[in-house]
């Protein structure tokens, strides 16, 4: 594989980055990074700050990943090491609509 090696989707929660990232992994073969399993705990503990930095630098520091988020606290770290970035930018209907299926869906489910 040459270039596109270093991979963040971006987008608010509800776009659909992590669907999109996986299916990207898929595609590529290349390692997807889900960003809330690097930033939260079970039962849902934020993991402190620095502690998130040290997580997503150490992810960063590899040569082939796909990283999705919607944070910021640390995206100066990927911005540095991304070489692709796809911005998912829909109107707030979509996205709200989406979370709110999700939101449904896990809790029937």
């Amino acid at each position: 594989m040459s270039g596109g090696e270093r991979i963040l989707v971006y987008g608010v929660t509800g776009s659909g980055k992590s669907t999109l990232a996986a299916a990207i992994s898929r595609r590529t073969g290349l390692p997807w990074h889900c960003m809330d399993d690097l930033t939260w705990e079970p039962g849902w503990t934020e993991v402190p700050g620095e502690e998130q930095r040290r997580r997503v630098a150490n992810v960063c520091a590899g040569e082939h990943w796909i990283i999705d988020t919607a944070y910021s606290q640390w995206l100066d770290i990927v911005l540095a090491r991304a070489e692709t970035i796809v911005a998912l930018d829909y109107p707030r209907w979509v996205s709200l609509g989406r979370l709110l299926r999700r939101t449904f869906m896990r809790l029937v489910g």
